[in-house]
């Protein structure tokens, strides 16, 4: 579970405004727009040579973000 769900799930979404310091909304964009640019080769290479990928917290980040293959979030990727 990410940091994020399990924050959510400890304390609600207000809590989660509070760490993320922006709305669910906000949080949806930013993500989705994330998401997006990881469809770029270059993007993702650029984030191998600086050694993002090799950074656990990172990963960890990535691994939250598997949500987006379900269906409901999926729709939005393009």
């Amino acid at each position: 579970m990410g940091v994020i769900n399990s924050a959510h799930a400890k304390h609600g979404k207000a809590k989660v405004e509070e760490l993320t310091r922006c709305s669910e909304e906000q949080r949806f964009v930013i993500e989705l727009e994330f998401i997006n640019s990881l469809a770029n080769p270059q993007y993702l290479n650029w984030l191998s040579q600086n050694k993002y990928l090799e950074d656990a917290s990172f990963v960890a980040y990535l691994e939250y973000l598997l949500y987006w293959k379900k269906p409901e979030y999926a729709k939005f990727v393009v």
